[in-house]
């Protein structure tokens, strides 16, 4: 099966913030029938990463929600890598 690893990273006010980011990026994941293989919040909390896998073809849908997802989040970046 093809499928997209993505890390996205958002950078946010609170730990409260970061941690809820991470809780919305997942629950859209796997709404969307992929699954997180890692997430965290740094040490200070003001940022979350999220590493996923997702079909290709839900790819686009994500990207173009990430920024609902990440709530008042600011600076995300994403890496890809498609197997």
């Amino acid at each position: 099966m093809l499928e997209v690893h993505a890390t996205y990273r958002v950078s946010v006010d609170s730990a409260r913030e970061a941690t809820d980011a991470v809780r919305r990026v997942t629950a859209f994941t796997e709404a969307h029938g992929g699954w997180v293989q890692s997430s965290s919040v740094s040490d200070a909390g003001e940022a979350g990463t999220v590493t996923l896998r997702v079909a290709p073809d839900a790819l686009g849908e994500l990207r173009a929600a990430l920024g609902r997802l990440a709530g008042n989040g600011r600076a995300v970046s994403e890496q890809i890598r498609r197997t």
